[in-house]
């Protein structure tokens, strides 16, 4: 299995134009990233040319994700943070909330354990296609 450290993610966000300052991305997070990847890529065709470089790229998109989302990968009991507001109402004091507490944390455990769609787009545009089971008879 490929291992991807935190200055083999610094590298990836100075080659693609990102900062040069990147937040801290602690080793676990690529660590899991790699995971998710190797996952993927069990129940998929072959990369064409270069895999180490299309996993490295899913790897560290995988994981800039779960930075920016604020997302602790493969932890128990995600909670959300913050509230989206939907409306409000002035005089009757009222105030409706986009999505429930069950929901936001349901959405974070699913994105803190499902590959993100940047990633997946990655390996399916290197020829990573997700096999389909083929029925026999």
């Amino acid at each position: 299995m490929l291992t991807i450290t935190p200055d083999d993610y610094t590298q990836w966000r100075e080659n693609n134009g990102f900062s040069t300052a990147p937040p801290s991305v602690p080793a676990e997070n690529l660590r899991s990233a790699v995971l998710l990847v190797a996952q993927y890529l069990s129940k998929s065709t072959p990369i064409k040319g270069d895999s180490r470089k299309v996993i490295i790229d899913a790897v560290c998109t995988q994981a800039r994700f779960w930075v920016d989302t604020g997302i602790t990968p493969f932890t128990e009991g995600v909670q959300a943070g913050g509230k989206v507001v939907a409306s409000a109402s002035l005089n009757g004091g009222s105030i409706s909330y986009a999505d429930t507490l069950q929901a936001k944390v349901s959405n974070r455990e699913k994105a803190a354990e499902t590959l993100c769609l940047e990633a997946r787009i990655l390996l399916r545009l290197a020829g990573a296609n997700l096999k389909h089971p083929q029925v026999i008879g």
